[in-house]
């Protein structure tokens, strides 16, 4: 399976340091530090948490671990909603858990049968700010207007959609691009995105880095993942090279190709309102 024995970062522009690391469960792994903010320390192979390399049995983590939102899943979140589910759930049981919730109390997934705090109330420490929906609807709106200048048999999808990773992982990803037929109007999730994106916040960051950079690749539809940065104003991409490896970049131009499936992304007005 993709990433399962080796996580191999091989760089298409210059980063500027490469940092290896042992683990006892694993050969050395070898990452490719980024900018702003990451640290050796950030990479360093842990017994489970965003960083382990997929593949590797670790424990169930709990929604806290998950999110880093300092709230445990039995907390009370605000006084729209009630505590969330202590046991274990599947992703039909958390479908229905979460259609059932009201508006108000946020956004959640589901990662190893435990939910996720996505986005909390407004007044809860992990609700969005202007700079984060700013940057989803720009990338947002900048991936439907090259699926629709590109005349691919695409669509563009905005923050809402699910995507079903396995039985007891179900996330939301802030933006997606899927080819083929057109999902039904009833639809809760993308079938086999080829692009997915990511905006990152502080209660997220190191989830979207981590575990969800492999478990997105475990997907053999996917081809990009693109994580973006509003506070440092940054885009990194990443992109399945051949065999197990994974093209990784800063992008620094205004116009993105990403082939496959071949559009051309104008990210000029990405962070224009930061």
């Amino acid at each position: 399976m993709f990433l399962k024995h080796r996580r191999v970062w091989a760089a298409m522009s210059p980063l500027p340091t490469i940092a290896s690391f042992s683990s006892p469960a694993t050969r050395p792994v070898t990452w490719t530090t980024m900018p702003s903010g990451w640290t050796t320390d950030m990479l360093k192979p842990r017994p489970f948490g965003p960083q382990q390399p997929v593949g590797l049995k670790r424990p169930a983590m709990s929604c806290a671990i998950a999110g880093e939102c300092g709230h445990s899943c039995a907390t009370m979140l605000s006084s729209h909603m009630t505590a969330l589910p202590k046991h274990r759930m599947t992703a039909d049981e958390f479908l229905a858990w979460a259609e059932a919730q009201p508006n108000e109390s946020g956004r959640f997934e589901l990662w190893d049968g435990q939910i996720v705090i996505k986005r909390g109330p407004a007044e809860q420490q992990q609700s969005e700010r202007a700079r984060h929906w700013d940057a989803k609807f720009a990338i947002a709106s900048a991936l439907k207007a090259a699926v629709k200048n590109s005349k691919l048999p695409c669509f563009a999808v905005p923050e809402g959609a699910g995507l079903r990773l396995t039985n007891d992982r179900v996330v939301e990803p802030d933006a997606m691009v899927y080819c083929g037929q057109r999902v039904q109007p009833d639809a809760h999730y993308v079938p086999n995105p080829i692009i997915v994106v990511e905006v990152l916040s502080p209660t997220t960051a190191s989830f979207d880095h981590g575990l969800k950079l492999g478990a997105y690749f475990e997907l053999v539809s996917v081809h990009h993942y693109l994580i973006i940065d509003p506070t440092a104003r940054l885009i990194i991409h990443h992109s399945r090279g051949s065999g197990d490896a994974l093209m990784t970049r800063i992008v620094a131009e205004l116009q993105l190709k990403l082939d496959p499936p071949g559009l051309d992304v104008d990210l000029s007005e990405l962070f224009e309102a930061g």
